[in-house]
């Protein structure tokens, strides 16, 4: 079944003093990108989440990102950063000799810095690991069911429209043999026009004029393959492996088939079909864009 590559998927966790949040965003992308937004605490996990992922999408663009707040839970120590402590106190005492302030120091100028307190876990980092992978394996299977929800959808348009195009294709093949008697006709009334029964034309030439012509429009090479590339396509939608690539390059052979045809063809009816062919076969081209 195909996979657009566009979703969203969300989960959530409470841990300790803090919920978690988890959020999958992924969009259309030429290659396999992957870009993670965690809090500092999370860094050393960044490598396996990405892992995480790069495992279970082959192409596009996933954003993951962690939002961590406090639940108004109390728990956990709270630590002093002496040093930075240090820092603020020397900092303020050279403010007020710079500019001569008679305010002193208190408790309070200190309370206002949270930069130098910090508040510790009371979980330890693999109990958190645990559930942030739960919670990301949630998120990943809501992201997947947008994605194959809208595969579907899509796969049931790329069904349409290659019927389409082998209704176009079929109505070219029985146009075809016409155009060589059509040329022949429009030959013979042009030279009877030209000689203006003065003179008897060999038939032999005639025919040979004619034989020329079919060789050099002959399109039945051209409407072989395109039937090849609508089958090969529609094989390719029951792969269980990604297939978007594979998608885009049948496209490109069928609509490089449709472009000879167009000017092998010498056919004013032939020619609005190929119109058409082309534009299918560019909406489909379109959509495939989007498919992992």
């Amino acid at each position: 079944m195909l996979k657009s590559m566009t979703g969203f998927g969300r989960s959530q966790r409470t841990i300790g003093n803090f919920i978690f949040t988890v959020e999958l965003r992924s969009v259309n992308h030429r290659y396999h990108e992957i870009n993670l937004r965690l809090p500092k605490e999370l860094s050393s996990l960044e490598e396996s989440f990405r892992n995480f992922l790069l495992q279970r999408m082959k192409r596009g663009r996933m954003d993951m990102m962690i939002n961590m707040e406090k639940n108004g839970m109390i728990g956990g120590e709270l630590n002093l950063d002496w040093e930075m402590a240090e820092k603020i106190y020397w900092a303020a005492k050279a403010l007020q000799e710079r500019y001569r302030l008679n305010e002193s120091l208190s408790l309070h100028h200190f309370l206002s810095h949270p930069a130098i307190f910090s508040e510790t876990s009371p979980l330890p980092l693999k109990e958190i690991e645990e559930e942030l992978f739960k919670a990301l394996t949630e998120a990943f299977a809501s992201l997947e069911k947008m994605r194959l929800a809208e595969g579907k959808a899509v796969e049931e348009e790329f069904r349409e429209r290659i019927e389409k195009i082998g209704e176009m294709r079929r109505r070219i093949s029985a146009r075809a043999p016409l155009v060589v008697n059509q040329y022949r006709k429009r030959l013979v009334s042009r030279i009877k026009e030209f000689l203006q029964g003065e003179y008897a034309f060999e038939e032999g030439r005639l025919l040979a004029e004619v034989a020329l012509f079919a060789d050099r429009s002959d399109i039945e090479e051209e409407l072989s393959r395109l039937r090849s590339h609508e089958e090969q396509f529609l094989t390719a939608l029951l792969s269980e492996e990604p297939v978007g690539r594979k998608l885009d390059f049948i496209l490109q052979e069928m609509n490089r088939e449709v472009n000879t045809i167009g000017s092998k063809a010498n056919d004013a009816e032939i020619a609005r079909i190929v119109v058409d062919l082309k534009s299918e076969i560019e909406k489909i081209r379109e959509q495939v864009q989007n498919i992992e």
